[in-house]
């Protein structure tokens, strides 16, 4: 009943990106597969399979502590960079960047860390990692265009001026 109303939610919404609440419903998953005793009547998945199953389900909540962790890491990067705790900030930004290789958030906050301390040159490497994750995002060109003069700053304006149209923040001021 209610694994099954999580599991038609989180297929329509947003839901299975909470990490925690998809942890437990995996393992719930996993328990209800691994404890199901065949009878006569009923067809069901053999004993090998199951146990498939459960690696798999193990497997994936691997993957989502791990997530867990790297998305805690980066929420507190950026309550210590709002905080103005620059050096913590970049700390728990790069421990997310190691838990979350996949992301470009991380390289987001490690930026903004930098450039806000003055160090122009890593704040730009920064967001050039986070752009060569999502190169799409105008956010992030938004960030090299922060962190660059010149021709380079130019084109990174004219790529969040592509990608995000409506954007103002450059209309004026390409320089």
């Amino acid at each position: 009943g209610a694994y099954t109303a999580y599991l038609t939610h989180a297929g329509a919404d947003w839901d299975w990106e909470l990490a925690g609440v998809t942890l437990l419903a995996i393992i719930v998953g996993g328990a209800c597969l691994a404890s199901v005793e065949p009878d006569d009547s009923q067809a069901v998945l053999g004993k090998a399979m199951r146990g498939v199953v459960l690696i798999g389900a193990l497997a994936v909540c691997a993957f989502a502590l791990v997530s867990l962790v790297g998305n805690q890491a980066l929420v507190a990067g950026r309550e210590a960079l709002g905080h103005g705790n620059l050096v913590s900030a970049e700390r728990q930004a790069k421990l997310s960047a190691r838990r979350l290789p996949w992301s470009p958030d991380p390289w987001v906050t490690i930026g903004d860390a930098q450039l806000a301390s003055g160090d122009t040159p890593a704040a730009q490497r920064s967001y050039k990692r986070a752009i060569a994750k999502d190169p799409r995002n105008w956010l992030l060109w938004r960030g090299l265009a922060q962190a660059t003069v010149g021709a380079e700053r130019r084109h990174a304006i004219a790529k969040v001026i592509l990608l995000n149209p409506l954007n103002t923040e450059f209309a004026t001021n390409s320089k």
